[in-house]
């Protein structure tokens, strides 16, 4: 399936500035994956259905640390970057923990390492998966 379908009804935001990452990534403690910036580049998150599956709500750079910081991830599951959520009970987020980058979903409530679902090692991948899920 192609990204450009997938995304047909997502409503993204303005792009993000490199400068714009760069201070996403001074607030979070680490440099974010270079598919996920290359995303950003083109739009700072957004909003809408993806493909046939999946509703997605990505968060905007600047809202990074912030929600990162109220969902106490850092607590529940030390290496993970919350990156947005589905409007419901799932988050969807980044795991670095093992120098390998993959793309997750793991639910709000009861947080745990042991609750994720993981749905690519590829930005790209986490937007079929979502665009495909029913």
């Amino acid at each position: 399936m192609d990204i450009a379908e997938i995304l047909s009804s997502f409503q993204g935001n303005s792009p993000a500035s490199e400068k714009d990452i760069a201070d996403a990534e001074v607030a979070i403690g680490f440099p974010l994956p270079s598919d996920y910036q290359q995303f950003l580049l083109n739009m700072d998150g957004g909003e809408g259905f993806v493909g046939s599956g999946s509703y997605l709500i990505l968060w905007r750079l600047s809202e990074l640390a912030g929600f990162n910081t109220e969902y106490e991830s850092a607590s529940y599951c030390p290496g993970f970057l919350l990156i947005g959520s589905n409007g419901g009970g799932e988050a969807f987020g980044i795991d670095r923990t093992d120098g390998k980058i993959c793309y997750f979903q793991v639910p709000f409530v009861g947080m745990d390492r042991s609750l994720i679902d993981v749905l690519s090692i590829t930005f790209e991948g986490f937007l079929v998966a979502l665009g495909t899920s029913l």
